[in-house]
């Protein structure tokens, strides 16, 4: 079996992705001028873990801002990951956006109807590494 576990440290054009445990985080800017670079290898390390581990994966989405391009090709990655490894149903996708961002908010509403899993929409005050340490069950008391 690979390597379970990825880290990329976000840019200010870039965001942070990680992935532990079975939960990819996608976290911050995403304004990247060829996409396609950035997350090909992205898709191909899930695509790996799919293939090594047989079950799903829980996507985290939580965005300051993101580009038309990378909207279109996060749909790509989550259309091919779900639809080619069937796992649909053993995955979930939480889209969180912040406070009063109403296009972040509707672009989750989007992307919950073209993706058939299932989507959690969730209204934070900021956008920020937190959601991981949640997620993770690694929050500070």
């Amino acid at each position: 079996m690979g390597n379970n576990r990825l880290h990329i440290d976000h840019s200010k054009r870039t965001p942070l992705v990680y992935f532990e445990e079975g939960k990819i985080f996608i976290i911050g800017r995403s304004i990247i001028e060829n996409p396609s670079d950035f997350y090909s290898p992205i898709f191909s390390f899930l695509s790996q873990y799919i293939d090594d581990y047989q079950r799903g994966i829980d996507f985290y989405f939580a965005f300051e801002h993101i580009n038309t391009g990378s909207v279109k090709w996060l749909f790509v990655l989550l259309k091919e990951l779900l639809k080619n490894h069937g796992i649909t149903q053993l995955s979930s996708i939480n889209w969180y956006y912040e406070k009063d961002d109403d296009d972040l908010q509707e672009l989750g509403y989007i992307f919950r109807s073209l993706v058939p899993c299932k989507f959690s929409i969730n209204e934070v005050e900021t956008v920020n590494e937190e959601i991981c340490q949640k997620a993770l069950g690694k929050q500070s008391q």
